[in-house]
């Protein structure tokens, strides 16, 4: 049986290929594209023009590869040879942007059994989009540089070939071809000219489809990547791919999204319209073999009503009891979220949990740097960090293997603007387009001790939009939480630092912030007990309240506070009235959780 199996990311891909590999199995994974050697990967790849066709949505393959200078060697070792390699393998392995960008029909064919992992929605309606930058500069670039330009139009009228003998002659199959190409220009300036009055006049989120569309003729994309090469136009991302599914009839739904957006400062005064254009493809899998969805997020019904047909449920009944504790404290952490008040979270979950001694983060990517600058005892305690949307906190499979506690830490705010293109993937579009309202929501929980609880949080007043959300946000802060295999006794604890519902029961014991002061406590505590005791107390090196102030320069009184604290906490121990502090210091075997 010849298997094709889907991950969200390279490194999954290698994860996942070894076990076979090992076993005696025919696997191999679809390459990775490099144009310089990075350590891990090896360059296959030697041609610069990939990389900029790659980066503007075209294909490499249609775009560079057929007149590429380095095509003998690269057939032989280096991309193409790989790609044939993966062609013949029994057991095929691929990453979701590979199947979003070949399609899944075509990846499949020769297959008898294809595997999704995570992500299936992504997946099954890949979405794209174009800023209104690039639509203007590919308007300019199609209708001046290409359709109005007396060079160009002479390469389209041009079928003259050289023969063995250097005689030239008018090659009949050439000039059908140029026709082709110009006429799909055309198409393609009418679908611009469309779309960009179709932005102009949007005062709201609409749904928009090209005017006309038709079969991408062979060679065009050659032809327009040498065409914006010429003209020497840059656009921002990828518009050529939402173009070129656009004008070919990929596109499944599109539409403008509207946003009010305010200038710094704020007001009603300062509000301006940011407009973006999103479209998602169809991307269907074969109905000759057998697809098997492995996704913790997804549901039965929206799968069904992406792909028109009856979806089979087979997710057992029932829950599996966890070996391993996984408990939320609402706490709301955002993007925005100060780095102090995000050092001084994680430390308090750290501090208030010292048995645990390989800690690790899912958090914010803009908090990343914050994790590495939270002081002496808390900075060796972490093994492992990830942030939303890298692929590690939804796909690894290493983390409970190094974590003896995984911390998420953060809600993963949704965009406007990707809620109302993830109703487009699904269907959904006059949700998409109507107005949505922000602002507090409640939902009920139950704590550890079976407690009943409501919760403060924010979302949607709109219902359809209120649920997006929520499966947005749910899945991803889901998927982080599994990374602690719970169900496995080999599993680690997880903790949720979130205000989002997702599922879990509520700690009974809320977080406490261990602030900047704190920690400089902490650290001039271990460095006098260490370097230069106040004196030993049956041995232990104790420190005053007055060293201990004068070495911060905190004054005496909001030191003692802070010690209090501390003391409160388990982390410092006073000996005596008039004695001192010394720090309570865990071991291995002290730390380590009870059975």
């Amino acid at each position: 049986m010849k298997a094709l199996l889907i991950y969200p990311t390279h490194d999954n891909c290698d994860e996942v290929v070894e076990p076979y590999l090992e076993s005696g199995v025919d696997a191999a994974c679809f390459p990775q594209r490099v144009t310089c050697d990075s350590g891990d990967r090896p360059q296959n790849c030697w041609n610069d023009d990939a990389s900029q066709a790659e980066g503007i949505g075209l294909s490499v393959v249609k775009t560079v590869c057929p007149a590429c200078d380095y095509r003998d060697k690269c057939r032989q070792t280096g991309y193409l040879a790989q790609l044939v390699n993966v062609a013949h393998a029994d057991v095929a392995i691929a990453t979701h942007k590979r199947a979003e960008y070949t399609g899944l029909s075509e990846m499949a064919q020769g297959r008898d059994y294809v595997s999704i992992h995570e992500d299936v929605i992504d997946l099954l309606r890949p979405p794209t989009d174009i800023s209104t930058g690039d639509v203007v500069q590919a308007r300019l670039l199609v209708q001046d540089y290409i359709l109005n330009d007396p060079a160009s139009l002479n390469w389209f009228g041009d079928a003259t070939r050289v023969d063995d003998d250097g005689n030239f002659y008018q090659d009949a199959e050439l000039a059908i071809r140029r026709e082709r190409i110009y006429e799909f220009f055309r198409l393609l300036s009418e679908l611009l000219e469309n779309l960009h009055c179709a932005i102009e006049s949007a005062e709201r989120t609409v749904d928009w489809m090209p005017p006309a569309t038709a079969t991408v003729p062979t060679g065009f994309e050659r032809a327009l990547f040498f065409g914006i090469r010429r003209a020497r136009i840059r656009f921002g991302d990828q518009p050529w791919r939402f173009l070129l599914s656009a004008a070919s009839g990929r596109i499944h739904l599109a539409a403008i999204i509207v946003e009010q957006r305010f200038h710094k400062g704020g007001g009603q005064g300062n509000a301006y319209l940011k407009k973006s254009v999103v479209g998602v493809i169809d991307n269907p899998p074969p109905t000759n073999c057998v697809t098997w969805i492995n996704d913790a997020t997804a549901t039965v019904a929206h799968v069904e009503a992406i792909l028109g047909r009856p979806v089979l449920e087979a997710t057992p009944q029932g829950q599996i009891e966890r070996r391993k504790k996984a408990v939320q404290i609402p706490r709301d952490i955002t993007r925005r979220t100060s780095a102090k008040t995000v050092r001084g979270l994680i430390r308090g979950v750290m501090a208030d949990r010292p048995q645990f001694r390989r800690i690790g983060i899912i958090g914010h990517r803009t908090h990343m740097p914050v994790l590495k600058k939270l002081g002496t005892g808390f900075d060796e305690r972490i093994v492992k960090t990830s942030y939303f949307g890298s692929g590690e906190e939804r796909s690894s499979n290493d983390w409970h293997h190094k974590c003896d506690l995984i911390i998420v830490a953060g809600t993963p705010r949704i965009s406007l603007a990707a809620i109302a293109k993830y109703l487009v993937q699904i269907g959904e579009m006059s949700a998409a387009t109507c107005e949505p309202e922000w602002g507090v929501i409640y939902w009920h929980g139950e704590t550890e001790s079976q407690e009943p609880t409501k919760v403060n949080s924010r979302g949607y007043k709109n219902e359809a939009w209120r649920r997006a959300h929520q499966d947005l946000v749910r899945a991803q802060i889901v998927q982080a939480t599994g990374r602690g295999r719970g169900i496995l006794e080999t599993g680690c604890e997880v903790l949720v630092l979130s205000d989002e519902e997702c599922g879990l029961p509520l700690s009974d014991t809320g977080v406490e912030i261990l602030n900047d002061a704190s920690v400089a406590i902490l650290n001039a505590l271990s460095e006098l007990t260490t370097e230069n005791p106040n004196k030993y107390i049956l041995g232990k090196p104790v420190v005053s309240t007055g060293q201990l102030a004068e070495t911060t320069g905190l004054s005496r009184s909001r030191c003692r506070d802070l010690l209090r604290v501390l003391e409160r906490r388990g982390l410092v121990q006073k000996i005596g009235e008039r004695s001192g502090w010394r720090l309570v210091v865990y071991s291995a075997e002290e730390a380590a959780p009870c059975a």
